[in-house]
């Protein structure tokens, strides 16, 4: 458990609007042992979520209420992120500039 903390505090991320009223982010989690890419089901909180992306628990949360982002809920108020997933919901949301 504290190897995914630690490859989660370390993850390096930008966030860049692409045009007004889109978001769009870039993420590069990093290349060692501990790294997010090996642990593709890793599921994350909001707070995780919010470090990894670069943005604050309300923005996760904005994202979540307009469906971007999927989201597994575990129980009432208890909801995960699985990374892979989030990643892949973000790509489909990225522009291509032409």
């Amino acid at each position: 458990m504290h190897q995914k903390t630690n490859a989660i505090a370390e993850a390096k991320h930008t966030a860049t609007p692409t045009k007004p009223g889109e978001i769009g982010f870039s993420i590069k989690a990093p290349t060692t042992a501990g790294s997010l890419d090996r642990l593709p089901d890793s599921l994350l909180d909001y707070e995780q979520l919010a470090n990894m992306l670069g943005l604050t628990k309300r923005g996760v949360e904005c994202l979540v209420r307009s469906r971007k982002i999927p989201v597994i809920k575990l129980g009432h108020r208890t909801v995960r992120f699985s990374w892979a997933r989030v990643q892949q919901a973000l790509a489909k949301r990225e522009i291509h500039e032409v």
